[in-house]
């Protein structure tokens, strides 16, 4: 029986992901510039791991949105290092002001997981109403600072045009669209003395509802290799969103099915 039960998690669990219509993830897109080694360096140093699963990520701050956002979103790794790294530790006359936003131009969760060497009283992130955009208040002298998103696009609305993910400051601004997120590790110099490096990938890609289980298997009699199956399916909030049933048996070869 135990095994019989391994391979029906088994199976449930393979059936949930062929809900999802990922498939090999593209070639890294960006600018055609190859990087420098000091921006490569701090990108795999500050940079969220790539092997990061989403059920690592602490989501509880998604209570407060309007949305259920796991249920009906694509979510991202953003990553945005700017400034100065080549003469990274040489002060700077006058420092550069990187003070700016991250938005979404479409229903979006921009949620800045972590900040990158900001130093206390001058740069700080920034109170925004909008759940789709988030601000910051940066200065560099001789160094970089950066934030690491996580982005959360919902993907059952329907646009006229592709939503884009725009980074926008007194020095830079660029946009992307999401096609481009799935795997994006570019460099844009500025000036001689820095510019802004982008790292990002999808980590999650929800085609379908998913959730939890719970079920049991109901014998026919005691010995037997055949019966039943009945189920409760719950969303990633614990409620009960369907039920399932089915039958199980064991075939002539000795080979379990159910259906």
């Amino acid at each position: 029986m135990k095994r019989l039960i391994i391979i029906l998690v088994g199976c449930l669990f393979w059936a949930l992901l062929g809900c999802g219509d990922q498939g090999t993830a593209p070639e890294p897109t960006g600018d055609d510039q190859e990087l420098p080694a000091e921006v490569d360096e701090a990108l795999s140093q500050f940079a969220p791991p790539e092997d990061e699963p989403i059920s690592d990520i602490d989501l509880s701050y998604l209570d407060p949105f309007p949305f259920k956002t796991i249920d009906n979103c694509d979510i991202y790794s953003v990553t945005f290092l700017w400034g100065d790294f080549v003469n990274f530790g040489v002060p700077e006359i006058e420092p550069t002001d990187w003070s700016g936003t991250l938005s979404v131009n479409a229903v979006a969760v921009v949620h800045p997981k972590f900040t990158i060497d900001f130093e206390p009283g001058e740069d700080s992130l920034l109170a925004s109403d909008r759940p789709s955009l988030s601000a910051w208040v940066s200065q560099t002298s001789g160094d970089f600072d950066g934030i690491s998103f996580l982005v959360f696009m919902r993907r059952d609305i329907q646009y006229f045009a592709p939503p884009m993910l725009t980074f926008e400051t007194p020095e830079f601004k660029i946009s992307f669209g999401f096609d481009e997120l799935v795997r994006l590790f570019a460099w844009y110099p500025v000036d001689d003395k820095g510019g802004v490096a982008v790292l990002s990938r999808l980590v999650w890609q929800n085609a379908c509802r998913g959730g939890l289980i719970d079920g049991k298997w109901i014998k026919s009699e005691l010995w037997s290799g055949e019966g039943r199956i009945e189920g409760t399916w719950y969303d990633r909030s614990g409620e009960a969103i369907g039920l399932m049933s089915g039958q199980f048996w064991t075939n002539n070869d000795y080979t379990r099915e159910y259906a």
